[in-house]
């Protein structure tokens, strides 16, 4: 691998570089589809069609030019060969994620005693927000006291839609990336509910790694297709096929909350997906290797 060797993240950094150097050895870690995300994002639709275009002729140009790939995920992968008839054999593939498991926060006071969730992250339309609060209603109606944290900067945004669904029980809270995990680990349940379309299916989103790392068990949907299809086996997780049959979502919980796991099954468990899924130790070697091979 030559020593002047540029990483990047994104397909708009790829055409700067190339624009400085034409020769420039580029390898992209492509951590979403950025065409498709504008799409889902909140910007008025004819900036956003624009953009579109952009990011896609922009995404083409830096699969050709640059000298290797990593992907999150093997469906993302698969995307890109259907999508441009990709046909690269310089590629790796490795899920997101950033948090070690700690093992001391699968022992926080009543954790898995109480019916307690929460959801971490922004409130963009593709994070499904509105479903996670219909679904934590859905629960709140059979069990009272179930309760639920949002850890976001926009605390209003949050108090707004839950006077719209008419919730109770629902907290916000702002915490540092340095302390996500001691206040991830008080409570049992987390959220990351997603529709089935592409920007969700080639994901591998770090809140999961964040949620397991804290002892936080995920309800997760099953789109998410790269975790769930290499986690099928798991059974300390709640796994959510139709996002939007709330009623039916709300009784997997409840149900799933009832049958007390004691919480060294459920370290036992995640610890597996640490030694194999989010493995530093395995990635590093052959990551080194894909670098050795450009």
């Amino acid at each position: 691998m030559p020593e002047d060797t540029v990483v990047t993240v994104k397909v708009t950094s790829v055409y700067r570089l190339l624009r400085q150097n034409k020769k420039q050895h580029i390898v992209l870690w492509i951590q979403g589809v950025q065409p498709e995300e504008i799409l889902c994002s909140n910007t008025p639709f004819p900036k956003k069609m624009v953009l579109y275009i952009i990011l896609r002729y922009l995404e083409w140009l830096s699969l050709r030019k640059t000298k290797g790939v990593i992907f999150v995920s093997d469906e993302m992968r698969k995307h890109y060969r259907c999508k441009y008839y990709w046909r690269g054999n310089k590629w790796f593939i490795m899920p997101c994620f950033n948090i070690l498991l700690e093992e001391k926060y699968f022992s926080y006071p009543h954790k898995y005693d109480n019916l307690s969730f929460v959801y971490a992250g922004s409130l963009d339309r593709w994070q499904c927000f509105d479903d996670i609060l219909q679904t934590f209603k859905a629960v709140q109606t059979k069990e009272p006291t179930a309760s639920l944290m949002v850890l976001t900067k926009d605390a209003q945004a949050v108090h707004d839609k839950c006077r719209i669904y008419g919730l109770r029980n629902v907290s916000t809270k702002y915490v540092s990336k340095e302390s996500i995990g001691e206040e991830l680990s008080k409570y049992k349940f987390g959220f990351i509910l997603r529709d089935n379309i592409l920007v969700n299916r080639v994901a591998t989103p770090t809140k999961i790694n964040s949620y397991m790392a804290a002892g936080v068990i995920p309800v997760i949907s099953t789109c998410l297709v790269d975790f769930a299809y290499k986690n099928n086996g798991l059974r300390n997780i709640v796994w959510i096929d139709d996002l939007q049959d709330y009623e039916r979502n709300a009784e997997r919980i409840i149900d799933f909350h009832y049958r007390q796991k004691s919480p060294e099954l459920i370290l036992d468990e995640y610890s597996q997906v640490f030694r194999n899924y989010y493995s530093k130790t395995s990635y590093v070697p052959r990551l080194i290797n894909f670098f050795k091979s450009l």
